[in-house]
């Protein structure tokens, strides 16, 4: 009994995975459809010269001198211990 209901749930799942590939089938012929159109839309209208983009500048560095330290205490739950160490 067991070897006839795994050859009925697997000739099942082949005829749903079968089904499920035409379809995606059909689905890459209408994008394939589709694309080709984009395509030749694009080849007919004149191109314009692209412009280059200059890169936006890289932030420097902020470099801090001895005297100036961060204000630990006004973090939430820091205190003077934790400020020492």
């Amino acid at each position: 009994m067991k070897l006839i209901l795994d050859e009925i749930y697997t000739k099942d799942h082949l005829r749903m995975i079968t089904n499920e590939n035409t379809l995606l089938k059909e689905r890459i012929k209408l994008f394939e459809q589709s694309r080709s159109l984009e395509s030749k839309s694009i080849q007919r209208t004149p191109s314009q010269p692209v412009q280059p983009v200059e890169p936006a500048p890289t932030p420097r560095p902020v470099r801090r001198t001895a005297s100036e330290k961060d204000d630990l205490k006004k973090i939430k739950g820091v205190g003077p211990q934790m400020e020492k160490s």
